[in-house]
């Protein structure tokens, strides 16, 4: 199981309740289902990674960086809900 702890603060965790995680270093997943909306975890994620110094990519898409560190983030509707979402977060160590 990774360690996803080792990041510590470098890359933060969308809030929600870890369901699982996946891989090694340098490539890790963690699946958790954050209590909100997707598009209000879309706009949660944004404004986590953008205050933790990451850059979005240009495309828009919930993929953020620094020089060490890239998160890609996906969500959807858990089950149709409209106020849970599944999310996948993907931590790559650069």
């Amino acid at each position: 199981m990774p360690d996803v702890e080792a990041y510590g603060p470098a890359v933060p965790l969308p809030t929600g309740a870890i369901q699982g995680t996946n891989g090694t270093a340098p490539s890790e997943t963690v699946a958790l289902v954050a209590e909100m909306s997707y598009p209000d975890v879309v706009s949660s994620v944004t404004a986590l990674y953008a205050a933790g110094g990451f850059i979005q990519a240009a495309d828009g898409t919930l993929v953020f960086s620094t020089s060490q560190y890239r998160v890609s983030v996906v969500g959807a509707a858990r089950d149709h809900s409209p106020t849970r979402t599944n999310v996948v977060v993907g931590l790559q160590t650069l």
